[in-house]
């Protein structure tokens, strides 16, 4: 028997891991066909888990009638290793061909869900159907024992361990191609598992016993229509407390790659530890009824999102102010991190999280059909998740900002409390004090929200005055006149734009900023004979749009932002960028930078990337090669491409850019200050030689100003300064030696930086 249950558990270990190993890499390679937006992603959630949701519906009723479950299984597992093997290696192989289809057929939401439904809604179907074919399995190889709510815990911590394998090390040991194929192993070694087992006939899960009729479940049809309710709302209000922890994760553990794994895998585990509990209650065999047990565990996670919330406020609210106080770094800094992530979601997450295993265990019908029946809470569960996190990320971010979606999962939570606690107080159960108990905790809890819950979001800011607030599903968005040590005493000059806590836009009174915001305007130019049309993706302080408009001969600046918020805080800026903005000149576009050039169909003279920092999740795309090709295919005869690359990342980005363009030329970022190892290339498919016309086009008297603006001194005219320009080769140490990233092999998400702690937010030393 011991031999049985493990061979189970490391199924359902196994199965679980390689599930979320195939949504991370499917996410990622999605977001190269749909853009790395919230829509691209939201549509990538929606078809994973709505695949899902159908696999495990079609399994309950098919499970029910198959003779060996033991085989059905191994041959799901294995078909889920080759069709999303496949399907992950198709997009990697055609992503180009895939977006520029999309793009072709109208780039609408409903083209995207077409798209990303045809590519994993199968695959993701069967990792739906694999649990009930498990559960069924199970019953007949150890029909005295129910392993439903061991077998669901284990796949939860198989879900936590593939989110940490997968973010932290497939990707950046393997890259993405290989890392598709080790999930695959995963399932086959699930598949292997569960074929060792000897196959039992249907009629010995009858030697069981039958808690169905032991008063330890629900029977009556109106018990599992409650039970189908409540596992839909936990679905839901765990994914609204995750896409809220998603940008609250942002004050805390940081954004970069590792530290959003992390923060999945704390609320897997999460999860996994509410299931555990539920576990060890149910053996335990308490004395409550079914009902009672239902109203305290919904009490129970009332309470528990109420004090969640408080706690969210409290640790991503003060956690910047007590990392300076504490003079705290590395890897001591990693853990405080980490350990307070996970005791601000404790208390929302696991009690939410024992009600869908609750509700697995109480169903009769799992019970009665050998976990069988388990597929519609499954489905519903899924359904709940895909809803909540639609609704959070587009709707209740947006609408009533992170707080206030916090607030609609306690109010749901807290409605289903007093729901099923007024149903069996009216009802004839004899127990009449839990559900007034639970109907007076919930309301305490609801007036506590209600009085003093926040509403503003964290600040990013130790000291200063908070000018907008801007929540969108891409981020919190926050503009401050801050006092900061790069200031000096001019704190009315002194603006910071930050996404979470990470300044995205710098400080005007920081002349370095300027510097080499300006320099990717102008040492483009120096290279151009007759530059007329410019495309600046990433507006940063808007000042590089606004120098270029500076020239007589542009004719028009397209400018691509991912944040519609860094246009709604351009006027703040509009003493350095030109009101670029109501330039006519110049044409704003909100999109992916990558997907906009896709989709495009013109060309540009001078095409300039200023990403916040190369090392951030999908800022980083745009250092991959594959972006450079992409930058190629759309200039003009002659034109040139301006980058800014920085840090350790400097010599591999330098290969990618080499790899593409024969020629390119380089000079210092940030003037060698703010940044070391910055610099500025400009690269092109011809030889880079200053054109006459420089001279005089940086002699009008806008670009003149312009010139100045930058900080360029006045013994050294512009066109000396870049024709001095070295080779790239010269100035960055391994370009065209150092391995280059691409979309397959990311190597600036997972750059490790000074220290255990520069994995969770980019620093500079």
């Amino acid at each position: 028997m011991n031999r049985t249950v493990s061979l189970l558990a490391f199924a359902a270990l196994a199965s679980g891991a390689a599930a979320l190993a195939y949504q991370i890499l499917w996410a990622r390679s999605l977001a190269i066909v749909l853009g790395g937006t919230a829509e691209g992603a939201a549509v990538t959630l929606a078809a994973f888990m709505a695949g899902m949701a159908a696999g495990a519906w079609l399994a309950e009723r098919l499970s029910l009638k198959s003779r060996d479950p033991r085989l059905a299984y191994g041959l799901l597992e294995t078909l889920i290793a080759l069709t999303a093997v496949s399907a992950g290696w198709f997009l990697q192989a055609y992503a180009y061909d895939l977006g520029a289809l999309v793009a072709d057929l109208g780039d609408s939401w409903l083209i995207k869900s077409v798209i990303a439904f045809a590519l994993i809604a199968a695959p993701s179907a069967a990792i739906g159907a694999t649990l009930p074919y498990l559960f069924v399995t199970a019953h007949r190889a150890v029909p005295a024992c129910d392993l439903i709510p061991a077998l669901y815990a284990r796949n939860v911590m198989g879900a936590a361990l593939g989110v940490l394998l997968t973010g932290f090390f497939a990707i950046r040991l393997l890259g993405v191609e290989l890392s598709y194929l080790a999930a695959g192993g995963l399932n086959i070694a699930a598949a292997i598992a569960i074929l060792m087992l000897r196959n039992a006939p249907r009629g010995a899960a009858s030697q069981g016993t039958d808690h169905s009729a032991s008063g330890r479940t629900l029977n009556a049809r109106s018990g599992e229509a409650l039970l189908l309710g409540l596992a839909m709302l936990s679905g839901a209000v765990v994914f609204i407390i995750e896409v809220v922890w998603a940008h609250l994760g942002q004050f805390v553990l940081g954004n970069r790659t590792y530290a959003m794994s992390a923060l999945l895998a704390a609320v897997l585990l999460q999860l996994y530890t509410g299931t555990r509990l539920v576990e060890m209650l149910c053996r335990r065999r308490p004395q409550a009824t079914p009902l009672m047990f239902l109203i305290a565990v919904l009490a129970a996670a009332t309470a528990g999102l109420t004090t969640g919330l408080f706690l969210a406020h409290l640790v991503s609210n003060h956690f910047v102010a007590l990392e300076m106080r504490m003079g705290l770094e590395g890897e001591v800094l990693l853990l405080v991190r980490v350990a307070l992530t996970a005791l601000a979601l404790a208390p929302a997450i696991v009690p939410a999280g024992m009600l869908f295993p609750l509700c697995l265990t109480l169903s009769g019908r799992a019970q009665r059909t050998g976990g069988a029946g388990a597929g519609r809470l499954l489905a519903l569960n899924t359904a709940g998740a895909v809803v909540g996190a639609l609704s959070a990320g587009f709707l209740l971010i947006e609408q009533v900002g992170v707080w206030g979606s916090f607030k609609v999962a306690i109010a749901l939570m807290a409605g289903a409390t007093l729901a099923v606690a007024v149903g069996a107080a009216l009802g004839r159960t004899g127990y009449r004090v839990a559900p007034a108990s639970a109907g007076a905790a919930v309301a305490a809890c609801l007036t506590l929200v209600l009085a003093a819950a926040p509403t503003q979001p964290p600040h990013a800011a130790v000291d200063g005055e908070r000018l907008l607030v801007d929540e969108r599903s891409e981020g919190i968005l926050q503009l401050y006149n801050e006092r900061h040590p790069v200031c000096g005493d001019q704190v009315e000059d002194c603006l910071f734009l930050y996404n979470g806590r990470l300044p995205v836009v710098y400080t005007p009174a920081f002349p370095q900023t300027l510097y080499a915001q300006h320099q990717q305007a102008h040492a483009g130019m120096a290279y151009l004979e007759r530059p007329r049309r410019a495309l600046v993706i990433g507006a940063g302080l808007g000042v590089t749009a606004g120098a270029l408009a500076q020239y007589p001969d542009i004719e028009r600046v397209d400018v691509v932002e991912i944040h519609r918020g860094v246009y709604d805080a351009a006027p703040h800026f509009s003493d350095v960028n030109y009101h670029y903005t109501r330039d006519p000149k110049v044409s704003t576009h909100v999109a992916d930078g990558r997907k906009f050039l896709l989709a495009a169909d013109q060309r540009w003279d001078l095409i300039t990337a200023n990403g916040t920092n190369p090392v951030l999740p999908g800022v980083a795309a745009l250092y991959h090669r594959e972006f450079f090709e992409q930058a190629r295919e759309r200039l003009a005869p002659g034109g040139v491409l301006v980058v800014q690359i920085m840090n350790e990342l400097s010599p591999h980005v330098a290969t990618a850019i080499l790899d593409v363009f024969p020629y390119a030329r380089a000079m210092r970022g940030y003037g060698g200050v703010l940044v070391p190892g910055s610099w500025i290339v400009v690269a092109s498919e011809q030889p880079l030689r200053m054109r006459p016309s420089a001279a005089r086009r940086f002699e009008a008297p806008s670009v003149a100003a312009a010139l100045s603006d930058a900080g360029l001194p006045r013994t050294v005219s512009a066109y000396q300064l870049f024709a001095a320009m070295p080779k790239l080769t010269h100035v960055v140490p391994g370009a065209g030696a150092a391995p280059a990233p691409t979309d397959n092999w990311p190597i600036g998400e997972f750059l490790i930086m000074h220290g255990g702690d520069g994995a969770f937010t980019p620093t500079f030393k």
